[in-house]
């Protein structure tokens, strides 16, 4: 698993804030903290939380997601057309 998406314990968190930090910030990634027990915390950039939370309000949005998925279906089928000759 890379470095922008992976699980650590507590004490490496620790360790290494400032390297794991700026990975998480330059990949845009996550990491999962085991803080002991069944407890774990996830460390996102912000831009991720953003695009995340974006996805989130299409998904709730019923007829945007639909427009969207019409969208789609429809360029798909534009481009999965067969080519026709001319001449």
């Amino acid at each position: 698993m890379s470095d922008a998406f992976r699980s650590i314990s507590l004490p490496e968190l620790r360790d290494r804030t400032d390297q794991l930090l700026k990975v998480v910030l330059d990949r845009t990634g996550r990491l999962t903290v085991d803080v002991g027990g069944d407890d774990e915390v996830v460390v996102m950039s912000k831009r991720e939380l953003d695009s995340l939370e974006r996805a989130l309000a299409l998904l709730a949005e019923g007829s945007e997601a639909e427009r969207l998925c019409r969208e789609v279906a429809n360029e798909a089928r534009s481009i999965s057309r067969p080519l026709t000759s001319t001449g």
